[in-house]
């Protein structure tokens, strides 16, 4: 098994790190027949980006932002994630030190003309417990900054949770609370297709606006803790929240 004390590292004292190389040829293309099956089967999922209140109705919509397909790993055939995902459990118990659960995992394709994802964390949109958790994002072709790859503000885990974001307009939602650092400074690397990015649930990040002429396809995995808890008051109108009772263990479907 391979040695990730410097993804560890990174985490620590950065928020995120790149693991090189994580898919081969073989997964690359397996992630790239899942974005067709869903083009060609299955309709986007809806708004997910106000888990606290309603949308606003001068929302632009996530239309406007992505196209995205969430928890493919429940779904069956071609368009499933679930073996890519079962792949990752021991890489990720490795570097969480624990096995993790799989939370939640999202296909998204931005194309040219997708407005930015403004700065935001992940943690306040989900209707857990704890932040104990890292996101897992692996692009499907090369990226950075040019056709909208994902940026980082580095130490930003440090500041503690914010409020949950308006990505559309960068503005905190209403009726959410919390600190949101001034001054960061966006740091895109540049990946290869099948890198990763992983960051922790707590470290600021945005993308910008797809200038190239083909889309950006990336998967993103979330991973949580073992004794994490639903906590369905933190993020009432997330998709799945009632799927599940308040205080239980978070629960996976991968072997």
């Amino acid at each position: 098994m391979s040695d990730y004390s410097d993804v560890r590292s990174d985490l620590a004292r950065r928020g995120w790190s790149v693991i090189r190389q994580l898919f081969d040829a073989k997964q690359i293309q397996a992630l790239r027949d899942a974005f067709d099956s869903k083009l060609r089967h299955d309709s986007p999922s809806s708004e997910i980006l106000y888990t606290h209140s309603n949308v606003p109705s001068d929302s632009p919509g996530m239309a406007n932002l992505m196209t995205q397909w969430l928890n493919p790993h429940k779904s069956e055939g071609i368009g499933s994630t679930r073996s890519l995902a079962n792949s990752l459990i021991e890489i990720m118990t490795e570097i969480m030190e624990a096995r993790p659960v799989l939370f939640q995992d999202i296909l998204m394709m931005k194309e040219a003309g997708h407005s930015p994802f403004e700065w935001h964390q992940d943690y306040p949109f989900w209707p857990v417990d704890s932040p104990n958790g890292l996101i897992l994002w692996v692009p499907a072709q090369d990226v950075d900054s040019e056709n909208g790859g994902l940026g980082f503000a580095d130490g930003s885990h440090l500041h503690g949770t914010g409020p949950s974001m308006n990505m559309h307009t960068g503005l905190p939602q209403a009726g959410t609370t919390g600190h949101v650092p001034t001054e960061m400074e966006q740091i895109t690397p540049e990946l290869k297709a099948g890198d990763a990015l992983i960051f922790t649930s707590l470290t600021w990040h945005r993308s910008d606006m797809n200038n190239s002429v083909t889309p950006r396809l990336a998967w993103s995995s979330t991973w949580l803790h073992p004794e994490s808890r639903w906590d369905l008051q933190k993020a009432p109108n997330h998709p799945i929240s009632h799927e599940f009772e308040h205080g239980e263990l978070v629960s996976g479907v991968l072997s």
